[in-house]
């Protein structure tokens, strides 16, 4: 009796069992697809969308045959999207489908009924806008020595934004460009979208040059312009130049250094004869220019060294040579002043504004030192005063030199020293000692003791 009431329960719990397994869901019959963008040319996809329908969810929105993420222009295009059933709901095997209310293409159910695929075409898509114009603007015509330009702007009937410039090039390659040289570009642009397609013919400017047919292709979205530009040209012509160099000055040796206000040409100068400048030598600069590149001597062509005219040879296109002899510096032979000779008590003289030289005009003052030192100014009786003479150069034709002799009141003077420059020279000349002049007191003592002397010897006292 136990055991048959033990098969019993155990017959009621299976039953029970298989009861609950048997409850199925609810079996879905339309399946209503919302929120999907439809389809503009150029835009990107919409890979999202809703359902109104109870027990579903949208798995995945897919655009099957969609290229680089964005709808062709006057195309229809298919949306493929993927539900699925919730927990024990499926879909029935024929269900209805709509997708953003507009009956689908077709539903297809997974064996399992547990996925629906579901596919709708959307009305095609705007054709696109053709390009027939296109301008290039801010490209850069070649020019001698400048840097081939690798960026533009470009415009169009359509906008600035319906086309883009993907390379530019050069041919020859030159980096700058080279004088007399005839340079083409190519550029090619493509559509900015695919909203905009080129005509079957394009018209095409850069910047104020129409370029002709044979100028203008077009494959696919590519459009490719070419043009030759006319030869370079030479950036100027060099017609004149004044050039300064350092004049020479005896001592000093010849710089090569040449300066000038132009920035077309390169100088360098030379100097015959060599070495350090000394009087009364004729000196001639050579200098040689070399223009910059770019830059030529015109047919004609004058110079200027330190303001005054000079010879030029123009030896080819790039290079020309300036010729220019200085007048010689003379040596000044002598020097001749006359100084007031000192005198016990008079002011000594310090300045001489008239003196005399040869060649003429070379030297016409000095200035003057004594020693020993003055009392306030004025000579000391019984002193041998010393005047040393300071005697520049007037003018820049002339130098003092090892030769160059210096009388005082008509005697030669020692020449002390030259400066560096040989503008300077110093001479000096002792005078005779002043005259001695007693103290009348003393001459006074001196008598009174003579008479004593006279009458008694014995007591003269000798001062």
């Amino acid at each position: 009796m136990k055991i048959w009431k033990i098969v019993t329960v155990l017959l009621a719990v299976l039953l029970l069992a298989g009861c609950v397994g048997s409850v199925s869901g609810a079996d879905i019959s339309e399946i209503l697809i919302t929120s999907i963008s439809a389809p503009e040319t150029a835009e990107k996809p919409d890979t999202t969308a809703s359902t109104t329908t109870t027990g579903i969810t949208v798995d995945k929105v897919e655009w099957p045959g969609v290229k680089d993420n964005a709808f062709d222009a006057n195309k229809a295009h298919t949306v493929k999207v993927t539900a699925k059933a919730t927990t024990s709901n499926q879909f029935v095997r024929n269900p209805i489908a709509k997708v953003n209310g507009n009956s689908a293409d077709s539903v297809t159910v997974s064996a399992d009924n547990k996925t629906a695929t579901i596919t709708y075409t959307f009305p095609a898509t705007k054709a696109a806008d053709k390009i027939s114009s296109i301008e290039i603007k801010s490209l850069d015509a070649p020019i001698t020595s400048a840097t081939p330009d690798k960026s533009a702007t470009v415009d169009s009937d359509e906008g600035d934004d319906a086309a883009n410039i993907s390379e530019i090039s050069w041919s020859p390659t030159d980096s700058p460009f080279q004088m007399d040289k005839a340079y083409k570009v190519t550029i090619k642009l493509k559509t900015s979208s695919k909203e905009y397609v080129w005509d079957s013919t394009v018209s095409a400017k850069i910047g104020s040059i129409s370029l002709n047919t044979s100028e203008v292709s077009i494959s696919g979205n590519i459009v490719t312009l070419t043009h030759t530009y006319p030869k370079t040209q030479p950036l100027g012509k060099i017609s004149s130049m004044n050039l300064g160099v350092n004049a020479p000055a005896v001592g000093k040796n010849p710089s090569s250094s040449v300066t000038t206000n132009s920035n077309m040409f390169t100088a360098t100068s030379s100097w015959s004869p060599s070495g350090a400048f000394k009087p009364d030598t004729s000196y001639t600069t050579t200098v040689t220019i070399t223009a910059k590149y770019g830059y030529l001597f015109d047919s004609t062509i004058s110079a200027k060294v330190n303001g005054a005219d000079a010879s030029v040879l123009r030896k080819s296109d790039t290079e020309a040579v300036v010729t220019y002899t200085f007048a010689q510096i003379a040596s000044v032979d002598s020097v001749r002043l006359n100084i007031a000779s000192p005198a016990t008590g008079e002011k000594a003289q310090t300045t001489v504004s008239d003196a005399t030289a040869n060649p003429i005009g070379s030297a016409k003052s000095a200035t003057v030192t004594w020693t020993p030192s003055l009392t306030n100014g004025e000579f000391d009786a019984g002193v041998e005063y010393t005047a040393a003479v300071s005697i520049p150069i007037s003018g820049s034709s002339s130098v003092f030199d090892d030769e160059t002799l210096v009388y005082i009141n008509g005697e030669r003077a020692l020449v002390a020293s030259i400066s560096s420059d040989s503008k300077t020279i110093t001479a000096t000349y002792t005078f005779p000692k002043t005259t001695f002049i007693p103290n009348p007191i003393e001459i006074i003592k001196e008598m009174f003791n003579l008479m004593l002397a006279i009458f008694n010897p014995a007591s003269y006292v000798f001062l």
